[in-house]
């Protein structure tokens, strides 16, 4: 279960209290912000798992329950990568050895990451500082775009098995928020 930010801000009121009644408050509180700084916005179980999908350029934090695969590649003698990450099992090597993308169960969530080099068409793209979900008010099970982000040209989409709840799209959305450049 993923806690918000908010009840990892109470852990840590409790654990300085704690190191406060044993003495030690001066030298440790100061901890307590910078886990607050690491982990601020970051889902407790994401944060905690410390689990990562990674082609070498971008970086996708994976919440506990997640499985994730990576279909590497080059192009134009760079590093390009398929990434797919889903709260549902699938092999890791699924993007390497397949084509198109697992079946998605009901009621879970696939997220797919297309990592490129920007050429072409790709210089058109909309370029941005933060991966978000676009919005979706039809509630389509699948929904696509394309963007620049750091120095990169991004096919992403997001796989619903059953109709988007406010739940699974929040969930997509913290997902592709925690995409960062390595």
């Amino acid at each position: 279960m993923c806690r918000p930010a908010q009840d990892l801000r109470g852990i840590a009121a409790r654990i300085t209290w704690v190191m406060r009644m044993r003495g030690s408050g001066r030298v440790h509180t100061a901890l307590v912000p910078a886990l607050l700084l690491a982990f601020g916005g970051v889902p407790l179980a994401t944060a905690a798992s410390g689990r990562t999908l990674s082609d070498g350029v971008l970086r996708v934090p994976l919440p506990g329950a997640w499985f994730g695969g990576i279909g590497p590649g080059v192009e134009r003698g760079k590093p390009v990568a398929w990434l797919l990450a889903g709260n549902f099992a699938f092999a890791p090597d699924y993007p390497a050895t397949h084509e198109g993308i697992p079946p998605v169960p009901p009621g879970k969530l696939l997220v797919v990451i297309g990592d490129f080099v920007v050429v072409g068409p790709a210089t058109q793209w909309p370029t941005v500082r933060r991966v978000r979900l676009p919005s979706n008010p039809r509630r389509l099970r699948d929904v696509s775009w394309n963007v620049r982000f750091a120095g990169r040209a991004l096919r992403l989409s997001a796989h619903f098995g059953s109709r988007p709840s406010a739940a699974t799209t929040a969930l997509a959305g913290r997902i592709l928020a925690g995409i960062r450049h390595v």
